[in-house]
Parts: C-alpha cells; sequence; structure tokens
C-alpha cells in the first residue's frame, strides 16, 4: 500500500513539473508582430513600408536598423520625417467615391460647418478636388473627423 502511495506522489510531482515546464518554455507570440502592420493595417507594416522605398531608390538605412533593433517608437518617427522630407515617397489613400464624399459633407452641414466649395467641387463631378479640399478642410478642423467604425482603423489622410 505504501509503495502505491509512493507511486501517486512521484506521478503527481512529475505532472506539475512537466506542466510547469511546459508553461516556462511557451512562447507567447503578439497577436500583431512588433514591426507588423501598424493600426492592423493589411499592406503590411513598417517591414514593407520601408521595403518598398528602398526599391523606389531611397535610403532607408537608419529606419530599418530601428526596425531591426525593435525600437518601433524611433522607425515611426523616422518613417514620419523621411515621409515630411519627400513627400513624394508617401503613399498615396485610395481616393473616397462620390457617394462617401456626399455623405460625409452631408453631415458636416447638420454640424453647421462650411462645406459649400467641397460640395461644389462635388457636384461638378470632381471629386479628386473635392477630396483634396475635404482633407484641407480636415487639416483646419481636425475635430471634425469621422471616428473610424473600427477603433483600430484610421482615419483618411
Amino acid at each position: 500500500m505504501r509503495k502505491a502511495s509512493n507511486i501517486f506522489v512521484y506521478l503527481i510531482i512529475t505532472l506539475i513539473l512537466s506542466v510547469m515546464a511546459c508553461s516556462v518554455l511557451a512562447e507567447d507570440t503578439p497577436a500583431v508582430p512588433p514591426n507588423g502592420p501598424p493600426n492592423g493595417h493589411p499592406d503590411g507594416g513598417f517591414d514593407k513600408m520601408v521595403q518598398n522605398l528602398s526599391e523606389q531608390g531611397f535610403d532607408v538605412s537608419k529606419i530599418q536598423a530601428a526596425i531591426d533593433s525593435g525600437d518601433n517608437d524611433t522607425a515611426r518617427k523616422l518613417l514620419d520625417e523621411f515621409y515630411a522630407a519627400h513627400p513624394e515617397a508617401k503613399p498615396k489613400r485610395p481616393e473616397m467615391s462620390a457617394e462617401q464624399l456626399g455623405k460625409i459633407i452631408q453631415e458636416l452641414k447638420e454640424k453647421g460647418k462650411d462645406v459649400t466649395a467641397i460640395e461644389a467641387a462635388l457636384a461638378g463631378g470632381n471629386t479628386t478636388a473635392a477630396q483634396s479640399l475635404l482633407d484641407e478642410f480636415w487639416k483646419n478642423n481636425p475635430g471634425e473627423r469621422p471616428v473610424p467604425p473600427n477603433q483600430g482603423e484610421k482615419p483618411p489622410q
């Protein structure tokens, strides 16, 4: 009887030690890699942006070094500085449809905002000009920018 209880105790100790060893060895993997898509952006994160810039012939070695060292804050700062110095390299966001622009204009009008120039451009069929005017409006009135439905998404810039 004593031998059976000793075996039982050894089995429990072995089981506990095995669970502890497995939990120590388990790797906690973040849902998004540290240099992965910012704000869950599906087109890639820092790595992809820097790779694209490098392929275009830009010197992005400092940004790449920050990414490689895991310093994403510095990488983001350097990338922002790079885009300020090279605005032509900044990826273009897709153009909004006339319906999207119309909805935004209507919401702004209901808030009592003067969006007549944007509305006129849209009424004339020039969605590109309307979007540029809307971007300028948001730049001057950042508090009027709509909140995206998914807080992980970044509103249009």
